[in-house]
């Protein structure tokens, strides 16, 4: 049969040969449901008010994981990657994994999961396992047991499969891999860009100590390749994921949904989807409900509640809309700084806030470092490292050491050695001055 293919801005050609079994199923599950709502979720949440061209979608990026874990798996075949053996269930099993890892995502992606949406990996597997859905049948029309053996796959559940795993999950996986290119590409910056051909092509499966598990490690010459790909995960960090004007409004967002939940608990009235309450009020969503709750449908309701009864939610969805978000106020957070100087501070703009009427519980923000979706390189220390926390790095005598930890990497150094501080709070730019006055007091 003649081969398929899709045009990506990322990639160029991705190519499917309906001949070939795990291709053959990708392409079924690129039909169901649970796939094809991904075209409703963006990939960077609210980063498109930042910059204009970050409009790509979870389905796209998820495309682009199945692709270059399928390349991961030619490339260590042609090579004589490892002592290891692949068995058709199992390639089928990684080959699903990485197109559908994502699927349990809700609105716009992470920037809403920690306070509304749930875990996005445990919806996942939820909805692999669930007999109603597309991605459970299909998946189930070629083996019984694959539903169940991509799950444990994606849990991590069998160590001797955890090489396989590692190319979804790890350090340097297929996950981090595309959405470092694919965020570059359409948010029009530089700093994304590395040799992922170069990474594919170094890529080896070896048994590490001490526990002699397979790991995948790379040759000690792609160093300087995977040091282009370490700094690239550093500078998006700062310059793209942690942007203090995305981040605003993704403070924002959070608000008008508290807004929301606020007013159902206290019984106001407020015209909203049923599904769409259930998420606000951070319940766990049935199947059906998270397949209809995506970034269309809150959007739909944040254009209908700027002219709703209620004068907070009005105004925090109007200023989402129009994209008139809260200013920021970076705030340097210094080794010796008072902590009762700050808490004096952020109560003092709340008393401005109150006193002007407007509720700072919806108008004063703050976003810090804390656990991060995406977050740069800091391996783990001690002996014991897997994929999951470190970089591997197969040396010429034939063992096995951390990148960073090589003679010849001290500039990784200045990145993976310390995690840097950072604080920003928000509040109506009319506001500013006033809040700034009285942090630079603290």
């Amino acid at each position: 049969m003649a081969l398929k293919v899709i045009r990506d801005p990322v990639h160029d050609h991705i190519f499917f040969d309906p001949d070939r079994p795990p291709d053959k199923l990708i392409l079924s599950l690129l039909d169901t449901t649970e796939v094809q709502r991904l075209r409703r979720i963006r990939q960077l949440g609210v980063s498109h008010l930042v910059y204009p061209g970050a409009e790509h979608t979870r389905f796209s990026h998820s495309l682009g994981v199945w692709h270059l874990a399928r390349q991961a798996l030619d490339f260590l075949r042609r090579n004589g990657g490892g002592d290891f053996t692949l068995t058709d269930e199992n390639e089928l099993a990684v080959n699903a994994a990485a197109l559908l890892h994502d699927i349990g995502h809700g609105p716009f992606s992470h920037v809403l999961e920690h306070d509304f949406g749930g875990d996005h990996e445990k919806r996942t597997r939820e909805l692999i396992r669930d007999s109603t859905t597309g991605v459970n049948q299909t998946l189930g029309n070629v083996s019984k047991d694959l539903p169940e053996l991509v799950c444990r796959l994606l849990e991590g559940q069998n160590p001797e499969l955890a090489w396989l795993r590692a190319m979804v999950t790890s350090q340097l996986d297929a996950d981090r891999m595309d959405y470092l290119l694919r965020d570059s590409y359409f948010c029009g910056v530089g700093y994304g860009r590395y040799d992922h051909q170069y990474v594919l092509h170094t890529m080896r499966v070896r048994r590490v100590p001490p526990d002699d598990l397979l790991q995948p490690v790379w040759l000690d010459k792609a160093c300087r390749v995977i040091e282009e790909y370490l700094f690239a995960r550093y500078y998006m960090h700062w310059n793209v994921y942690y942007h203090r004007t995305t981040k605003g409004y993704e403070q924002l967002l959070a608000a008008i949904c508290r807004r929301a939940a606020h007013m159902l608990k206290d019984g106001k009235s407020l015209d909203i989807d049923p599904a769409m309450a259930r998420f606000v009020k951070a319940e766990w969503l049935t199947t059906s409900e998270h397949q209809r709750a995506d970034d269309h449908l809150l959007m739909s309701h944040l254009t209908a509640w700027q002219a709703s009864g209620d004068a907070i939610l009005s105004d925090l969805s109007r200023r989402f809309v129009t994209r008139i978000g809260f200013k920021p106020i970076q705030y340097a957070e210094e080794p010796s700084a008072s902590v009762f100087g700050l808490s004096t501070a952020v109560e003092g703009i709340r008393k401005d806030l109150d006193a002007a009427g407007l509720d700072s519980t919806y108008y004063f923000h703050e976003a810090a470092l804390s656990a991060k979706t995406y977050d740069y390189y800091h391996p783990e220390k001690g002996s014991e490292r897997t994929a999951v926390t470190a970089i591997l790095i197969q040396k010429s005598d034939g063992g096995v050491a951390e990148i960073s930890s090589l003679p010849n990497m001290d500039r990784l150094k200045a990145v993976t050695g310390k995690r840097e501080q950072w604080r920003c709070f928000y509040v109506p730019e009319e506001h500013r001055d006033r809040a700034r006055e009285r942090l630079r007091s603290a």
